[in-house]
């Protein structure tokens, strides 16, 4: 199945105990909206078992993944399943501008027969889900390598 938006999963086996693991993502993980907290390279929320994070925003950038990570213990350490994935509001976007290109490009070349300008609207449907992509790949290992350097 062909992916509309980015994501990306990832599975881990870890020696380390689930509470161990939290620790570490907490410590590199400050609360959503907490500006006082020590320098550390990640915003978000961990919780028990669970945590989703992403890096503090130097400047805006909408297309930056957010990690979702679920704990699973083990008898002898933990299973680590992470998600990367483009923020919600970023999800909503592109379907928007999807939708207008789609119905744009039909609406031209049904009423103006021009169907080179309808053609030029699915360019932009490339156009916008490949900036969306390549900006999530730029993004998706600088926040994985964070994580594992937390967790080594």
């Amino acid at each position: 199945m062909i992916a509309l938006h980015p994501r990306k999963s990832k599975t881990l086996v870890l020696a380390l105990t689930a509470e161990d693991v939290e620790d570490r993502v907490r410590n590199i993980t400050a609360p959503n909206g907490d500006r006082s907290s020590p320098p550390v390279p990640l915003m978000g929320w961990v919780k028990e078992l669970d945590f989703q994070v992403t890096f503090k925003a130097r400047r805006t950038n909408a297309f930056v993944p957010v990690a979702i990570g679920r704990i699973e213990p083990t008898s002898t350490g933990c299973i680590l399943f992470l998600e990367y994935k483009l923020m919600p509001s970023t999800r909503s976007y592109l379907n928007f501008w999807n939708i207008i290109s789609v119905v744009s490009g039909v609406c031209t070349a049904i009423f103006v027969r021009d169907f080179l300008l309808s053609l030029s609207f699915l360019g932009i449907i490339f156009l916008i889900n490949g900036t969306a992509w390549a900006n999530f790949r730029l993004h998706q290992k600088p926040l994985d390598d964070a994580l594992l350097m937390a967790l080594e």
